[in-house]
């Protein structure tokens, strides 16, 4: 991402939680919804979200039958300040 929403998120989360619950050492405050995604040469963490589809489909007998779908959605903006994913320019 080309901001710092995520570690300032980890931040406050960390002081959050220090301060509620009296936890005066926390070990790790980890954000999900974060990938790995290959970008030209680089590798860069991208923001995502899980997303699950169900429906019915047909079968040739002309009956339906459930079916479910999972995939995904990557951000091409910061889901905290809106600033757009920087794109490498495809040479």
């Amino acid at each position: 991402m080309s901001c710092d929403c995520r570690e300032q998120m980890i931040k406050l989360l960390r002081e959050h939680f220090s301060k509620r619950t009296g936890i005066h050492s926390i070990d790790a405050v980890e954000l999900e919804g974060y990938g790995l995604a290959l970008n030209g040469n680089k590798m860069e963490l991208r923001g995502r979200m899980d997303a699950t589809v169900r429906g019915q489909v047909k079968l040739k007998s002309g009956a339906t039958k459930p079916k479910k779908f999972s995939t995904f959605i990557a951000f091409s903006h910061c889901p905290f300040c809106g600033k757009p994913v920087e794109e490498e320019s495809q040479q």
